[in-house]
């Protein structure tokens, strides 16, 4: 299906309406499922794993939505400083660079990694407990990994990312803090 794009809307716009489209989406799922539907955005904060393009307009959608805290992370510098400039900085997107590392020797490792980033991330911003939302964007284990232990008790890990079919993931540290992981297509 195509649709001829507006004579107002340039091409660069038009690139943009997928990628928007699929962080409202994943916004919108936020709010309306899991176990604490209707939970607001306004007041609320949010980690957004991945700065590519999918992941910079989800940050910017819950910026303008009212989300008080935003941190966007990657392991790309210069995509966070990007980030951080948006809208010349009125979007207030705190930014946290993941280290990039050698692959973890097992599966131990790995989800001892991402536990301890995921702190560092709420850390960086004085969230001890974790976020309310974490918007996952790589699809890349890792990361996903990371997002469940990011999320605080009670909080939303929505999928948005599309990765490995098959992961390695703590279900058990969900279930524990009663993370509700929320699936976006």
């Amino acid at each position: 299906m195509c649709h001829r794009l507006p004579e107002n809307v340039t091409f660069e716009q038009g690139a943009l309406v997928e990628p928007l489209a699929v962080s409202l989406h994943a916004i919108k799922r936020s709010e309306n499922a899991g176990s604490s539907a209707g939970t607001p955005l306004v007041g609320s904060n949010a980690l957004v794993l991945g700065a590519g393009a999918v992941g910079m307009l989800t940050a910017a959608a819950l910026s303008v939505a009212g989300v008080a805290n935003i941190v966007i992370a990657d392991i790309d510098a210069p995509r966070l400083k990007i980030a951080a400039g948006m809208a010349g900085g009125r979007f207030k997107l705190k930014t946290f660079l993941i280290p990039k590392k050698s692959p973890p020797a097992s599966t131990e490792e790995a989800l001892s990694n991402a536990e301890r980033l995921a702190k560092e991330a709420g850390a960086s911003v004085g969230l001890e407990t974790g976020f309310d939302r974490v918007f996952e964007c790589t699809g890349v284990p890792p990361c996903v990994q990371m997002g469940i232990y990011a999320a605080t008790a009670g909080g939303k890990l929505i999928l948005v990312g599309m990765g490995s079919p098959v992961q390695t993931l703590p279900l058990g540290a969900a279930a524990l803090r009663e993370v509700d992981i929320i699936g976006v297509f």
